[in-house]
């Protein structure tokens, strides 16, 4: 609240109410907040707050529930699916660092950052950042090898569905996570408080994950011709999609 120029001392006692301009108001120095900058007053006793525009503390609960249950579980997906890949099925050569790179930063991070942001508060929404932003270096590294490996083999570039939707996410994530940094950083992003582009990023991000792994799974069914092996591969993220992306 420093930045409001407001004497932030004994807030920790103070009992916090919404004003009828739907902002949040410290009866202890009067200090007003934006509904949307409410997270600034995260670290002081806010449970005297309650409002619709704001989710509850049971739903904060059940955030941390999902992330505390699904969040390891797209982590070891990852892996398992990543050392399978190199260790198992064919032996690991340059090209398994392309699925590699890519489970990991669209599965393990990419999903992990949504639920952290899912949970609430300034220093989760940091967290999305750095968790997206290295989503984005690990599959430019992944799109790196694919490209270089066909290079190396004389193969022609995106010519399946697969390849073109890589490129497609690939894309899409250079251009969001410095946008989004920009715009949604919880200091001094421009559009911080714009609800309409918050919600824009919100929605165009979840569909961007969910085509990453849609992706994810056409170069697994491309790879692995057992149908076993395919439906070990679909099941997981079809059971954790609606976890991490609704």
């Amino acid at each position: 609240l420093a930045r409001y120029g407001e004497d932030s001392a004994g807030l920790a006692n103070s009992t916090l109410s919404f004003s009828p301009s739907l902002t949040i108001a410290c009866q202890h120095c009067g200090t007003r907040v934006l509904p949307d900058e409410s997270y600034l007053l995260e670290e002081f006793d806010t449970t005297a707050v309650t409002t619709e525009k704001h989710p509850s503390k049971s739903s904060n609960q059940g955030a941390e529930s999902m992330l505390k249950m699904a969040g390891p579980a797209l982590v070891v997906f990852s892996i398992a699916a990543s050392v399978y890949i190199g260790a198992i099925a064919k032996g690991w050569d340059w090209f398994s660092y392309h699925p590699a790179a890519m489970i990991i930063a669209y599965v393990a991070m990419a999903g992990n950052s949504v639920l952290i942001k899912k949970v609430g508060g300034k220093t989760n929404t940091e967290i999305h950042g750095y968790l997206m932003s290295a989503a984005m270096l690990t599959a430019c590294f992944g799109w790196y090898v694919i490209y270089t490996n066909k290079n190396a083999k004389g193969y022609p570039h995106n010519t399946s569905w697969h390849a073109w939707a890589g490129v497609a996410c690939t894309v899409s994530w250079i251009v969001m996570a410095p946008f989004g940094y920009l715009a949604f950083n919880p200091t001094n992003g421009f559009a911080r408080t714009n609800k309409q582009l918050r919600l824009i990023h919100k929605l165009g991000g979840r569909f961007l994950i969910a085509l990453a792994w849609f992706t994810c799974f056409l170069g697994w069914y491309k790879m692995q011709g057992e149908l076993v092996s395919r439906i070990a591969f679909g099941a997981p993220l079809v059971i954790l999609a609606p976890i991490c992306l609704l």
